[in-house]
């Protein structure tokens, strides 16, 4: 019995081991998929929202917009709420992002497009974040809006580390929320909008007090849905490696393009909201509610991010995910469009987008990683876009990854809850709207405006007690004030491409010296090729012009123009032209206005508005003077003159016609019919300068426009053109 009670004991105990056994065999595939996962390194989501004001999160302070995802985003993670972009527009602020340079070393320091698509191109010799991921193993994508580099330069996301990309190459195309079309990694993704709702665009002589008169802006295929659907498809499809995913979405930009369904959750709620109708000429396409058309479009854009961290979730891999969102400079200037006062969109900051007061560079940003970002954190160290690229490469734990020459900072110390050393300065530079400059260190700040008109004067705020830098205390505080220049003198370094006048460039560099004799071949850094893809018919025939061989051909019949796809500020431009009769007459427009162009889209009219180069052969004034009696040609010449057309004005240069109005040209020398001539044309800051076949012979300043439309005139006569060239400038 003894025996027995013994071989039963031991029976029991074997069989329990083999259950555990059993149980250990069962639990360890769980055991090393969960430390596979751990050892797995994160994954880094990366939302930048585009022209989001600082205070129009409901987390940053925002009352009257809903945004209830990001707000649930911020109490699960960190809020930074003195967090600079990279600089006060877009292109340069990515590059800032991008590259982890800040604006007085990034390569992009202003925005400037490079027609037919796309804007100036950061080279091949610059590291990008997406390079950097990748080096430590990541697989990257970016969807939304990219702006630094078009399609064949070395700046298009494929050639910069991104494995994928879907959305906008350029951020002119991104201005219109239902385009025809949009980037599929390197080929056209079409969308089914035709016609395609244009960013710019007037009521046509519709009554603004109708809303039907604003259905015309409104399309079928909303781009930032399809971006979203091919975010969201990239996690999925990289749920199980490592990936970096770079989410710049165009919303809030305007144009004010939002779904009808999206409105009426502000509709509602009975805001005194007078329609946006571009009565003035300029602006993006009207809307008949812009107030609500606003906050629909943030709230859009919250959506988005709610799915996005609800298919993370779904996934099971938020834990391992950092979030970051942000914005990529403050609330567009364009108040009439989108009221920043009724929002309080900035709140107590002064400035807006263009500017590097607080209002145009402090955004609101938002950090999350679960178990590692305390939730509900806040940080008020000071920090910048330039930091992203060393925090981001930090946390993942690929610190070897970092390129040689960047100014970031990880902020990783301080995203992780440790005390971590102030910065020593944070520095911005801006090229556009008038020359801008600025430095803080600590809580002194301080501030150059219209440096290109060459203001050096120095303003100095002290953040801390003046957060809305109302008052001026440089008088008070001259050491600090010299000690902030000389630091904004050594940290930067000086840009050909983007010059800040006048410390890069003297301020005459604006006003060009009067070249001798010397043609100018448009070859060389920044030149490029006109050619057919670059402009579009107003009120031509289809037939008016061809393209064959490099030479544009013109029948001259209708009298019509053609304009580039894209308004143009400064810039320099090379053509050859010749006449094929003798008579004949055609003309260069280098700044048309917008309005002039939508009346001749109308039919109205056959000729825009704006500032003319003419282009007329010897023949002309002589065939004018035998068509009546007592007939002098004294308000154009056969010589290149320069002159405004319709309201446009210009003060211009000597001789002046009689009329007051055109510059006549100072020499004779056009070549007769069927014989090329070589036109120079620059325009820059509101001031045009010609030269004829190698000198410069007329133009004029104070233009107004000083920006507007590239336009290429047919006026009756076949004209050829060739080797049009140009190169756009800062």
């Amino acid at each position: 019995m003894r025996y027995l009670s013994d071989v039963k004991k031991l029976s029991s105990k074997l069989l329990r081991s083999h259950l555990l056994l059993y149980a250990l065999a069962m639990l360890l595939p769980t055991l090393g998929a969960k430390a596979r996962a751990q050892q797995k390194q994160p994954n880094v989501v990366f939302i930048l929202a585009d022209d989001l004001g600082y205070r129009e999160l409901g987390c940053f302070g925002q009352k009257l917009i809903q945004t209830p995802n990001i707000d649930k985003l911020a109490t699960q993670g960190m809020r930074l709420t003195q967090h600079y972009c990279g600089n006060a527009v877009c292109a340069p602020s990515r590059c800032v992002l991008l590259t982890g340079k800040h604006p007085g070393n990034a390569f992009v320091r202003d925005n400037r497009s490079t027609p037919p698509e796309g804007q100036w191109p950061i080279p091949n010799s610059e590291v990008t974040m997406f390079e950097s991921f990748q080096r430590a193993g990541y697989v990257t994508g970016a969807f939304g809006k990219w702006g630094l580099g078009g399609p064949d330069s070395s700046g298009r996301p494929l050639n910069q580390g991104v494995n994928r990309f879907f959305g906008y190459n350029c951020q002119a195309h991104a201005h219109s929320y239902y385009p025809s079309y949009l980037w599929d990694n390197e080929k056209h993704f079409a969308l089914e909008n035709d016609p395609e709702v244009p960013g710019h665009a007037g009521l046509d002589g519709a009554d603004p007090a109708d809303p039907a008169s604003y259905n015309k802006f409104k399309g079928q295929d909303y781009a930032p849905d399809r971006i979203h659907t091919e975010a969201l498809n990239f996690i999925r499809e990289n749920k199980d490696k490592p990936f970096f995913l770079y989410y710049p979405s165009v919303i809030p930009h305007v144009a004010l393009h939002v779904p009808d369904e999206d409105l009426k959750l502000y509709t509602d709620l009975g805001w005194k909201d007078p329609p946006f109708t571009r009565g003035k000429g300029y602006g993006y396409t009207p809307h008949y509610t812009p107030r609500a058309a606003y906050a629909a479009m943030i709230t859009r854009l919250d959506r988005y991010v709610g799915r996005v961290l609800s298919l993370l979730d779904e996934l099971g891999i938020a834990d391992n995910t950092i979030v970051v969102f942000s914005s990529d400079n403050g609330t567009t200037h364009l108040g009439q469009e989108v009221d920043y006062e009724f929002f309080k969109s900035v709140g107590e900051l002064r400035g807006l987008k263009g500017s590097l007061y607080e209002g145009g560079v402090r955004v609101p940003t938002v950090v999350r990683w679960p178990g590692r970002v305390a939730a509900g954190s806040e940080s008020n160290r000071v920090s910048g876009f330039e930091d992203w690229m060393p925090t981001l490469l930090d946390m993942v734990g690929s610190v070897d990854a970092f390129p040689a020459g960047i100014d970031g900072i990880s902020m990783k110390k301080t995203l992780l809850g440790e005390s971590q050393a102030e910065r020593p300065y944070l520095y911005r530079e801006f090229a556009g709207y008038g020359g801008q400059q600025t430095i803080r260190v600590g809580d002194w700040k301080a501030v150059r405006q219209k440096m290109t008109s060459g203001k050096l004067n120095t303003e100095l705020y002290n953040i801390a007690e003046d957060i809305g830098e109302a008052t001026d205390v440089a008088a008070d505080h001259p050491e600090v004030v010299q000690r902030l220049e000389t630091m904004m003198k050594e940290v930067r370094t000086p840009s050909e491409v983007f010059p800040l006048i006048p410390i890069d460039a003297p301020v005459k560099q604006r006003n060009v010296a009067p070249l001798k004799k010397a043609f100018i071949s448009g070859e060389g850094p920044g030149w490029r090729a006109l050619g057919k893809n670059d402009f579009t018919n107003v009120n031509c025939n289809k037939d008016t012009w061809h393209w064959e061989r490099g030479v544009t051909y013109c029948t001259g019949q209708p009298v019509g123009v053609i304009r580039s796809k894209k308004t143009m500020k400064n810039f320099e431009m090379v053509c050859e032209w010749k006449h094929k009769q003798k008579g004949g007459n055609s003309g260069v427009f280098v700044w048309a206005t917008q309005a002039s162009i939508d009346r001749l889209s109308e039919g109205k009219g056959s000729l825009p508005e704006g500032i003319e180069v003419q282009v007329l052969d010897l023949g002309y004034a002589e065939i004018y003077l035998k068509g009546g009696k007592n007939r002098k040609a004294d308000w154009f010449t056969s010589h290149g003159d320069v002159f405004p057309v319709g309201v446009t004005k210009m003060k211009p240069f000597p001789p002046v016609a009689p009329n007051g109005r055109r510059s006549f040209p100072s020499k004779n020398l056009t070549n007769d019919v069927n014989q090329w001539n070589h036109y120079y044309i620059r325009a820059v800051n509101g001031e045009v300068r010609l030269w004829v076949n190698g000198e410069e012979v007329s133009g004029g300043t104070e233009c107004a426009p000083s920006e507007g439309y590239l336009c290429l005139e047919s006026e009756g006569a076949p004209v050829e053109f060739r080797n049009l060239r140009i190169r756009e400038l800062p």
